[in-house]
C-alpha cells in the first residue's frame, strides 16, 4: 500500500472504534475540526510512493528552511491530520489507538506549500497542480520526481480540505 491523502471525516478514513474516538478527541480539543461525520464524499489523492514524503520534506527544508514550513515538516507520513483551524503542531491520544495522531494546521500547511511552490517555480493553483499531477500518470514517468508528485497531490488535497473545512488525513 502506498501513500495517499484523504479529505473527509474521521469515520470515512478510520475504522471503528478508532474513528469515533479520534473524532471526539479532535472536536474536544479543536472545536470545528471537521472530523465529525460528513455527507460529502471522501476525496482521495492518487497513490504515491512512500519515498515522496521524505523527498518533499527535504526539498522544502532546503528551499524555505524549517522555520518556513513548521507544519508540513512536523508530520510523518503515516498517522496525522491537518485540521482546518489555527493550532500549533501537536499529538492527540485516542482511546484504543496504539499510535498518537499528529495534528497541525491546514491553513498553515496551505501557506507553507504555496510559499515553497512559488519559490521553486511550481504551480500553486488547482489547474496547474492537476497538470503537474497528470504529467506523472504516464507509465514512463510514474517513478520519477516523487517529491513533485507528492507536492502536487498534497497541495491539491490541502486546497480541497480548506474549501470543505475538513481535515486532510495522512494515514497509512
Amino acid at each position: 500500500m502506498g501513500l495517499t491523502f484523504q479529505v473527509g471525516a474521521a469515520d470515512q478514513v478510520l475504522l471503528e472504534p478508532a474513528a469515533s474516538s479520534v473524532a471526539r478527541q479532535l472536536e474536544k480539543r479543536y472545536p470545528g475540526s471537521g472530523a465529525e461525520r460528513s455527507e460529502r464524499d471522501l476525496w482521495s489523492s492518487l497513490e504515491l510512493g512512500w519515498s515522496g514524503w521524505q523527498a518533499l520534506q527535504e526539498r522544502v527544508n532546503a528551499e524555505v528552511g524549517a522555520g518556513g514550513a513548521p507544519h508540513f515538516l512536523s508530520m510523518e507520513a503515516w498517522c496525522g491530520a491537518y485540521l482546518p483551524t489555527t493550532l500549533e503542531p501537536a499529538t492527540v491520544e485516542a482511546d484504543g489507538g496504539d499510535t498518537p495522531l499528529s495534528v497541525a494546521s491546514l491553513p498553515a500547511l496551505v501557506q507553507e506549500l504555496q510559499r515553497f511552490g512559488s519559490a521553486s517555480g511550481l504551480p500553486t493553483d488547482p489547474a496547474g497542480l492537476q497538470a503537474l499531477a497528470d504529467k506523472y500518470e504516464d507509465d514512463d514517468l510514474c517513478d520519477d520526481d516523487m517529491d513533485l508528485q507528492t507536492y502536487a497531490q498534497l497541495l491539491q488535497g490541502a486546497l480541497i480540505a480548506a474549501d470543505r473545512k475538513q481535515p486532510l488525513w495522512v494515514i497509512k
